[in-house]
């Protein structure tokens, strides 16, 4: 009886380890169909554009350029998977050029409501290849004083070189890419990030913060408006000027705030009405679910 059993575990042994090579065969081959068709359907039917996906040259990804003359108040940015860079622009005119190197672009530009829209949208390919591509999304526009600059990213990246602009209101916004903003100042922000990495400097005026699981760092040009933050469970770090205090409106769960100004430092844990820092003092509201937040000097 003992062996018909041990002959049974055997036999139904093989059959296990026949039935997980059956499918690993069809993951495989369902997985390598599905990359052939993303392959075709970004860059056509052209047997040279395979190899072209894996070198990471040219196919089929064409240039963009677009040039405009009319003014406008407000600026809309949103950049999906693909990488950014916010530059000034040399004249009146606003510029922008898309240089593409492997990956093709899906990219609006108008000028329409008094406003810019900049909109990088996500283009059907496997995602794994972007992060070798080297393809450029610049945007140049005229240093001068706007109403409302929203700024937005997906997956991909967005940053700023050599901008000096003004706005009197700032949003950003990042799912899980990397922002690094400077050289806008304003006089009133909104910041949310879910799950990201980013980093404004140079900002000013009322504040407004809130942070999933990602991280932010907010480096401030001038202390001289109120600050409200949440942060659920990520990081969030505010640097303030030399003379900053905050009158501190501070309720803490489970995460952690703490301080470092004018040379004072420790931790806030619910408080309300609380004063630190230096004389130019103003009214900071915070919420820390599970995350942690710094403000310093």
């Amino acid at each position: 009886m003992s062996e018909f059993l041990k002959n049974m575990s055997g036999f139904f042994g093989k059959v296990k380890m026949k039935k997980s090579a059956i499918i690993l065969a069809v993951t495989f081959v369902i997985s390598t169909t599905l990359f052939f068709l993303s392959v075709i359907l970004t860059t056509g039917f052209d047997r040279n554009s395979y190899f072209a996906v894996v070198l990471n040259s040219h196919y089929r990804a064409e240039d963009v350029y677009r040039e405009f003359e009319e003014s406008f108040s407000n600026i809309s940015i949103e950049i999906s998977s693909g990488k950014a860079t916010i530059k000034p622009s040399a004249d009146a005119v606003t510029r922008v050029t898309y240089t593409a190197a492997g990956i093709p672009a899906n990219i609006e530009t108008e000028v329409k409501n008094d406003t810019l829209y900049v909109k990088e949208k996500w283009v059907l390919t496997l995602m794994i290849w972007t992060l070798f591509d080297d393809s450029e999304l610049v945007i140049e526009i005229p240093e001068k004083d706007y109403n409302d600059i929203s700024l937005s990213v997906s997956s991909g990246s967005l940053n700023t070189q050599g901008l000096v602009v003004e706005t009197s209101t700032l949003r950003t916004r990042i799912s899980s890419g990397i922002m690094d903003i400077n050289g806008i100042s304003c006089t009133e922000y909104s910041t949310k990030c879910s799950s990201g990495s980013m980093t404004l400097s140079g900002v000013s005026g009322k504040g407004d913060v809130q942070v999933s699981s990602g991280k932010v760092t907010v480096n401030y040009a001038e202390w001289n408006d109120s600050l409200n933050a949440k942060v659920s469970s990520g990081s969030l770090t505010f640097n303030v000027p030399e003379d900053a205090g905050v009158n501190m409106d501070c309720k803490v769960t489970s995460g952690s705030a703490r301080y470092d100004l004018n040379g004072n430092s420790g931790s806030f844990g619910t408080v309300r009405g609380a004063k630190f820092g230096g004389e130019n003092v103003q009214d900071v509201t915070v919420r820390v679910s599970s995350g942690k937040i710094a403000i310093n000097n």
